[in-house]
This record gives structure tokens, C-alpha cells and sequence, in this order.
């Protein structure tokens, strides 16, 4: 039981992870193309 709630909480940091860093790139891509635009 321990085990798999091990894996959830270490799948679910994973993708955690993933998103904060494609919100970070987007976030990064959306300000440059308004610097861009000004």
C-alpha cells in the first residue's frame, strides 16, 4: 500500500513539474510577443 502511494506521489510531482515548466514557457513566449509587439 505504501508502495503505491509512493509512486502516485512521485508520478503526481513529475507531472507537477512538467506543467510549472510549460506554463513557465508560455508565460516566457506570451511576454516576449507582447515586447515584441510595443
Amino acid at each position: 500500500m505504501s508502495f503505491e502511494k509512493a509512486v502516485f506521489a512521485r508520478s503526481v510531482t513529475i507531472n507537477f513539474r512538467k506543467n510549472k515548466d510549460l506554463c513557465i514557457g508560455q508565460i516566457r513566449f506570451t511576454t516576449k510577443k507582447i515586447n515584441n509587439s510595443l
